[in-house]
């Protein structure tokens, strides 16, 4: 049995596959299994993950018979996997030689369930910002505890933060036997935009340790034709699905969280909404941005889910969202493309 079996769903990434897949097999833990899920790409990407298969007898490639999307590779490299724990890493992203061996030995110290490190956010090879989630080691050592862990990924009860812990899944090893035990899956990102907060509630609900490591390990890289970076104009209605499904799960799970504790979490995804429209509004047109955002901010989810909670948000979430409520599209506008 493999230590971590790293699950890397690929899907066009000729340009970036090497050096992820290089930042991984050197890794300073080589007991690893690393399994590459070929999402039926149409450029070079699966020759070039065959190739790396020739090269080392750790990689596995699956080439799937139909594209599916992120979430499912995932799920179809959960069910190959066979190590004690399972790591999901980007494609397009690549990792710190220590990553594994640093986060396997904590979470073998405390029986973790699973363990997180920080990151950095790259752009063209330059660091632009690295986010560790504490300063020093912290082990969280029941349920209760582990569930205010996925209540920080949605909110936060500090008025400086929108959120307390980032929600993706790929700075972090998990346990396997809890994934099997709990039939944990990831849903489709087609249908729900953000698939690792979803896996995250079921996950953090089950769990009884979750670990944090304060080194910055993994290497988020900043690709400009990523699902997050480009205008997608059926992305408002995909974040008030999420949300809505967030609302229904946690409570499935046995939490009794409501709008209230979950607002920061639809306001820090209307917010990107907004700013990923004023960053293309050159090409839309000025008329057509403020229209789009004249409809986010009238909309009834805006109106239930964020504007009643505005004064206990963070400054400048107050401000922009003072700004919609009043109208003042501009400013707002103004205000994420200063932050872009």
């Amino acid at each position: 049995m493999p230590k971590i079996s790293i699950i890397i769903p690929c899907y066009g990434v000729e340009n970036y596959i090497d050096r992820c897949l290089t930042s991984i097999v050197n890794q300073s833990l080589e007991d690893i299994e690393i399994i590459l899920v070929d999402d039926q790409s149409i450029d070079r990407t699966p020759i070039l993950c065959d190739a790396w298969q020739n090269k080392d007898a750790r990689i596995h490639v699956i080439h799937k018979k139909v594209n599916e999307g992120l979430g499912y590779a995932r799920n179809t490299g959960i069910e190959a996997a066979t190590g004690e724990y399972v790591a999901f890493i980007d494609s397009d992203d690549y990792v710190e030689n220590q990553m594994f061996a640093k986060l396997y030995d904590f979470a073998m110290q405390f029986d973790l369930d699973v363990a997180f490190c920080g990151f950095n956010r790259v752009k063209n090879g330059n660091i632009v910002d690295l986010r560790v989630e504490t300063k020093v080691p912290v082990v969280y050592d029941s349920n209760d505890k582990c569930r205010n862990v996925l209540k920080g990924m949605l909110s936060s009860e500090n008025r400086n933060r929108i959120t307390d812990y980032e929600m993706s899944v790929w700075h972090a090893i998990y346990k396997k036997s809890l994934i099997d035990e709990k039939k944990i899956r990831f849903p489709s990102e087609r249908v729900l935009i953000s698939e690792d907060i979803i896996f995250h509630i079921d996950f953090l609900s089950s769990s009884q340790k979750v670990g944090f490591l304060p080194d910055a390990l993994y290497n988020y890289c900043l690709n400009p034709i990523s699902l997050t970076a480009v205008y997608r104009k059926d992305r408002f209605v995909k974040i008030c699905n999420l949300y809505e499904a967030i609302l229904s799960k946690v409570r499935q799970n046995g939490n009794d969280w409501g709008e209230k504790d979950l607002s920061r979490f639809f306001a820090l995804n209307l917010r990107f909404v907004i700013s990923n429209c004023a960053k293309y509004i050159d090409d839309m047109g000025a008329d057509e941005c403020y229209k789009l955002v004249r409809e986010y901010s009238e909309s009834t989810q805006c109106k239930s889910w964020v504007y009643p909670y505005i004064k206990s948000f963070p400054m400048r979430y107050k401000l922009f969202y003072f700004a919609l409520k009043y109208k003042l599209y501009k400013v707002a506008v103004k205000m994420v493309r200063l932050k872009t």
